[in-house]
């Protein structure tokens, strides 16, 4: 076992006799004027030293200069953990501060065992609420390197050793998720002991992870995430003058004063025209009951009606193959009990993020029809064209 783990041990041992006290402040003082005397004995610090008026009172009081508390803290603390004294310094600086700099004497001892890189990443994650490692990851090396931190750009693995003591310690939560494209995904947020850390080291409360908005606008995680990377892809597309997955701004009012919130919305300049052509676009995993599915198909209808210069394509993307053609099937459904008539003007597209990136790297029309698994168009028949799109990319499976 390292010093660093001998010191992490003993923050440990005291953490449970302050938690299991009655009077957390005052054990924390009783434990500071145990690390005090022991260097005093060691003559680290002379006996007259002033610390401040407050802890320089506590040590008027003679009862707590009680040799048998010294040499039970020495052996139950120091030699059992086998710190040096280099190692009890830091205890009683950290200790120091806690009682006497901070709101709570148990959340500042928890301060101890971590290294500047480490509290780094709390700041990263209290401060800007990002979630997924490759954001972290680059805001913390180029911190080190502009706080001088470092002597170079450090690596990824310099970052994801600190990550994992502070998953290990208890300070960041690693969640794995399931994400449309990437076989090992996982957010990251502060605990609450994280949170506790942060806000006593920097004295405001951290910030929402940014994940918890994607929650709350949509069914899930999962769900969530896959309307965000469609959105990614559609913005660098330049067949787009504007792209949106914010509600507030993808909101449209339906002719019955009803509100429908697509998934993306995107808009795209006509040539010799003013206005911009407004296309919609549904995230779907295939979850959705076919009642449900169908409702969502009617509310597609409904806004081609309320804006006029909307293309008139029924959108939906998903994860794989085997959920677009299930959603298929579902439109199958819906069309033979809506009748082909009242769809002429409409056509229904079914696709895959990985066709909506190879898309976009290509620099091809959203509209191609070679890269829609499931392309319908009512005028030439209610039977759907099926095809297998030529990828270079493997598509994730559920």
């Amino acid at each position: 076992m390292d010093d660093k783990n001998h010191l992490h041990t003993a923050v440990d041992e005291l953490n449970r006799i302050v938690h299991q006290s009655s009077d957390e402040v005052n054990t924390a003082k009783s434990l500071l004027s145990l690390c005090y005397q022991l260097l005093v004995g060691n003559g680290i610090i002379p006996f007259d030293a002033s610390h401040g008026s407050g802890f320089d009172d506590y040590l008027k009081h003679s009862e707590i200069w009680d040799t048998n508390a010294i040499n039970e803290f020495y052996d139950y603390i120091m030699a059992c953990n086998t710190m040096t004294v280099g190692d009890l310094i830091t205890l009683y600086k950290s200790l120091f501060r806690a009682v006497y700099g901070a709101k709570s004497a148990l959340e500042m001892i928890s301060l101890k065992g971590l290294s500047e890189k480490q509290l780094l990443l709390i700041e990263i994650l209290g401060s800007t609420g990002k979630y997924e490692q490759a954001d972290i990851y680059q805001t913390f090396n180029d911190t080190c390197l502009s706080r001088n931190l470092v002597d170079k750009m450090p690596t990824d693995g310099h970052c994801l050793y600190h990550m994992n003591k502070l998953i290990q310690g208890g300070f960041i939560k690693q969640e794995q998720v399931a994400h449309p494209l990437k076989s090992q995904y996982a957010v990251y947020s502060l605990t609450k002991k994280g949170r506790a850390v942060f806000q006593h080291a920097f004295d405001r409360e951290p910030v929402e992870p940014m994940f918890m908005k994607i929650i709350r606008e949509h069914d899930n995680l999962e769900h969530g995430l896959g309307v965000r990377t469609l959105y990614d892809f559609l913005r660098q597309s330049s067949e787009f003058y504007w792209v949106s997955c914010d509600r507030k701004e993808t909101t449209l009012t339906l002719l019955s004063g009803e509100t429908y919130i697509p998934d993306v919305v995107a808009k795209s300049h006509v040539p010799n025209r003013r206005e911009l052509l407004t296309t919609i676009f549904e995230y779907e995993l295939n979850t959705h009951t076919q009642e449900n599915f169908e409702k969502k198909m009617e509310r597609f209808l409904q806004a081609f009606r309320a804006e006029k210069n909307s293309v008139k394509c029924i959108y939906i993307v998903t994860n794989n193959r085997e959920n677009a053609l299930e959603l298929s099937r579902k439109v199958d459904a819906w069309v033979r009990k809506r009748g082909t008539m009242a769809l002429m003007s409409v056509k229904v597209r079914i696709t895959t993020l990985v066709c909506i990136r190879e898309m976009v790297q290509k620099k091809l029309p959203i509209s191609s029809p070679e890269y829609w698994i499931v392309s319908y168009d009512f005028q030439k028949g209610i039977r759907p064209k099926i095809i297998k799109p030529t990828i270079t990319f493997n598509q994730k499976r559920n």
